[in-house]
């Protein structure tokens, strides 16, 4: 809003029920006769209105450009929220790269010769076929925490 509303203008400056005449400006022909108390007070209260709706909206104006603070309230927003997006990003490529890598650990262990010759070797000590899975077992975690 670029036009000044002056507090003094109308309401606190009646005119002359004769002449109409602002008090100010006011000929001296006649003795200024003003407007009843009930025509000032309306017109107090109008005035009134006027500039609590100018204020509500040089208010509204004000902080949503010229202050610039909701401006800056988003802009922390969402700098604050990349920064989290980045973080979960870098711990996805992280677990990613962790069950790659186990993936190939458990591969590389999980060699069929390697667990039919176990099993063969505990069958033919008199072994059950519990001990050869147990024997399994035992054998391909220990490769996967060795490789």
């Amino acid at each position: 809003m670029t036009d000044k509303i002056d507090p003094a203008s109308d309401a606190l400056d009646p005119q002359c029920a004769k002449c109409g005449h602002k008090r100010s400006e006011h000929h001296y022909r006649h003795p200024f006769v003003g407007p009843s108390q009930q025509d000032t007070i309306a017109d107090l209260q109008k005035k009134l209105a006027e500039l609590e709706a100018a204020n509500d909206a040089a208010e509204k104006s004000y902080r949503i450009s010229d202050n610039g603070n909701l401006w800056r309230f988003w802009s922390d927003k969402a700098r604050e929220m990349s920064s989290k997006f980045k973080a979960l990003r870098k711990r996805a490529e992280a677990a990613e790269q962790r069950a790659t890598t186990l993936e190939a650990k458990l591969a590389k262990a999980v060699d069929v010769d390697m667990i039919e010759q176990a099993i063969n070797d505990v069958l033919s000590e008199d072994g059950s076929v519990r001990e050869a899975a147990d024997y399994v077992t035992r054998a391909t975690l220990a490769e996967i925490k060795d490789g």
